[in-house]
């Protein structure tokens, strides 16, 4: 959905950071998502980061190469297996880490964003 997201993004012109633990992963999606490209000045780029911490969110974000002004959580995983096959901490496993990547994506950026709002409104 990330990639899907992204590409989209990308061909009405937007510039697009996208952001996952796995350089290899982010590498070849930029590849796609280059193809895309409307105009030269256009930015595409990636962060490799593991956003599950709210420190490490943090760290993403100021490793971002340009200014936000939207955010998409795209987070995702998945455990191999049939249903009801996974056991009780998969789950756990799998809900905590999607979930907290989520959550501390968009409670970093909200913060970033806000106070952005804030200095361009209230100064």
């Amino acid at each position: 959905m990330g990639l899907a997201l992204a590409t989209l993004l990308a061909s009405r012109g937007a510039h697009v950071v996208i952001c996952s633990r796995s350089e290899a992963k982010l590498e070849l999606a930029l590849r796609k998502i280059e193809t895309f490209r409307q105009q030269e000045k256009q930015h595409l780029s990636y962060v490799v980061a593991d956003v599950s911490t709210f420190a490490a969110a943090s760290a993403a974000l100021k490793d971002c190469p340009i200014s936000i002004d939207t955010v998409f959580c795209c987070a995702g995983a998945a455990t191999p297996g049939y249903f009801l096959d996974q056991t009780e901490a998969e789950f756990d496993k799998g809900i905590s880490l999607i979930y907290k990547t989520a959550l501390s994506t968009a409670h970093v950026c909200m913060l970033t964003l806000t106070h952005t709002f804030r200095l361009r409104h209230y100064s």
